[in-house]
């Protein structure tokens, strides 16, 4: 279910700092943290940082290398009224960068050595004084699939463990015509029964825990050690791939804004025509790089949940529900009387259509099916209605297939001043 706060979310006036750093860097023989360098470096950049209202390129160039060595890089910072972002891009480094957010007393930092030099990841919480509130670890194996995390509440006791890598059924082989749906969620449960056989390990990634495959981890200790929202995935994917041939690309960004434009990039190369973005926020300016992203490929549609805050997104924006591009759709919920529900954000300047979103029957990480509501599963059912039209007709374009969508949606009285178009549902394929 979306809803309006920042995909990094923390406590307030706490630091979050994720790391991404070579084993012998962080770990001594024993695979502990070498806690002391790690947390100096990350106490005096919270120090340095906590109470700019911006940075400009060259002081926050000087403080990573100051306190963390790291390699030479270019800096790019950003402004508008609720914060600021600083990106360093590391140089000779694909896909390497380090990431700051400021808005308010909110503060999140992430590093990412590079997109294949990945053998640990580190997220540490720190308080407004800079004293550590928790750090949390991630061990991966050689094919960059994560084997376990472990949660701390203080240096010295590790308090919880669990084995994360998990098995893959195969499944039946997809067929080479099936239509690709990308997915940016939580992850989906490749051994579901509603989803084996529609994706494959190799074909998806993790960008938060940087590993393949992106699983929806099923149970409480996961969840939590993950922070994830688990299952929402795989509920996701679930309804968006039914009874079409569809290959389901997912790639999980744990309500992280940081990664959604690496998201899209990443499933444009895999050929994806549709994309479901069922996640947001409401800080403009952490959407930038997925607006962008999204303009630079007309070739795919997105379709985006309108969020679920009971507001008409065109007074009060949510992203990236509030974008307005030719090849996004965005869609909130109604429910089995077609009436909005009563959590569906609204607006007919922005919002296109309506789908049901109450009492949804979908997958269950880890087995079963679920009852759900939300704008998050309304996108899918209309994500799933595009690929129908697509197996129908394969060469149509998006402007086709947008167009298409709008002839088929029904209008009714009760959404006339709350969406543009109407309500699509099965039924609008006959």
């Amino acid at each position: 279910m979306l809803m309006r706060r920042p995909f990094l979310s923390t406590l307030s006036m706490t630091l979050t700092v994720a790391f991404s750093v070579p084993a012998f860097a962080l770990f001594n023989q024993d695979t502990y943290p070498n806690r002391e360098n790690l947390l100096a470096g990350t106490k005096n950049l919270c120090k340095e940082v906590q109470d700019k209202k911006t940075i400009l390129a060259d002081e926050y160039s000087f403080l990573l290398k100051k306190y963390f060595s790291f390699a030479d890089g270019v800096s790019e910072i950003s402004q508008d009224s609720s914060g600021w972002s600083a990106d360093y891009i590391l140089a000779g480094k694909p896909g390497g960068f380090l990431r700051l957010f400021k808005n308010g007393n909110y503060l999140s930092f992430s590093y990412r050595q590079s997109r294949s030099q990945i053998e640990s990841i580190a997220n540490i919480s720190l308080d407004q004084s800079c004293n550590l509130i928790e750090a949390r670890y991630t061990f991966y194996n050689s094919a960059l699939r994560p084997i376990y995390r472990i949660k701390v509440d203080s240096w010295q006791m590790i308090t919880q463990s669990v084995v994360i890598e998990e098995p893959v059924q195969d499944g039946s082989p997809v067929s080479a015509n099936a239509i690709r749906i990308g997915i940016i969620d939580s992850g989906i449960d490749y051994n579901h029964p509603a989803l084996i056989g529609k994706s494959r390990p190799m074909l998806g990634i993790d960008l938060t825990d940087q590993a393949r495959p992106p699983y929806d981890y099923t149970n409480s200790i996961q969840n939590e050690l993950m922070g994830r929202h688990f299952t929402h995935g795989s509920a996701v994917a679930d309804i968006a791939s039914r009874n079409v041939n569809a290959l389901i690309v997912p790639v999980r960004i744990a309500n992280e804004s940081v990664y959604a434009a690496e998201a899209v990039e990443y499933l444009a190369q895999k050929n994806v025509r549709l994309i479901n973005i069922s996640q947001g926020g409401y800080r403009e300016h952490e959407w930038r790089p997925l607006e962008k992203a999204m303009r630079n490929h007309p070739e795919i549609l997105f379709i985006v949940a309108a969020g679920n805050e009971s507001e008409n997104i065109d007074d009060n924006p949510s992203y990236p529900s509030s974008l307005s591009l030719p090849n996004m759709i965005v869609v909130t919920s109604v429910d089995q009387n077609g009436q909005l529900s009563s959590f569906s954000n609204y607006g007919p300047q922005h919002v296109h259509f309506a789908a049901l979103g109450e009492n949804v029957s979908a997958a269950h990480a880890g087995g079963g099916q679920w009852t759900v509501n939300g704008s998050s599963f309304a996108a899918p059912l209309v994500t799933n209605i595009a690929a129908k039209m697509l197996k129908e007709n394969p060469k149509l374009s998006i402007t086709e297939l947008r167009s298409l969508l709008i002839q088929k949606a029904q209008p009714t009285r009760s959404l006339k001043d709350k969406i543009q178009y109407g309500i699509l549902s099965a039924n609008s394929l006959h």
